[in-house]
């Protein structure tokens, strides 16, 4: 099959709108990413995915969530069923319904790096 699916694991829920668990005001949530399966090619060479996930409210574009709420990944060469394995914790104060939005792009040495696929999760 040519699906693409990525999994994306919080490891603590992401804070409900009536969540008081906050320290000082500060609602941080840890976030794993951890694979992709079955990437599609990026180009000719097979693909160098790497991941990047931002933080921010659900409903919002990818270019209105914010680049210092989110973390990027290591590129996993030549590989259509990466395993990232890694974590960071996003603040979640001040947002409503928060969402984290996963990208999985190709890297490329001479071009613009492909995008291959990108989720969402509230």
């Amino acid at each position: 099959s040519n699906s693409t699916s990525m999994g994306c694991t919080a490891i603590c829920p992401l804070p409900s709108p009536d969540d008081d668990e906050s320290v000082h005001g500060i609602k941080p949530r840890a976030i794993i990413m951890w694979r992709a399966t079955n990437l599609k090619n990026g180009d000719a060479l097979g693909s160098d995915p790497y991941v990047v996930v931002r933080v921010g409210e659900a409903g919002t574009s990818w270019e209105q969530k914010s680049r210092s709420a989110g973390r990027r990944g290591a590129v996993a060469g030549e590989n259509k069923n990466p395993l990232w394995n890694f974590g960071f914790t996003a603040e979640t104060a001040g947002l409503s319904k928060p969402e984290v939005h996963v990208r999985v792009y190709d890297m490329d040495l001479f071009n613009d790096d492909d995008l291959l696929g990108e989720g969402r999760v509230l």
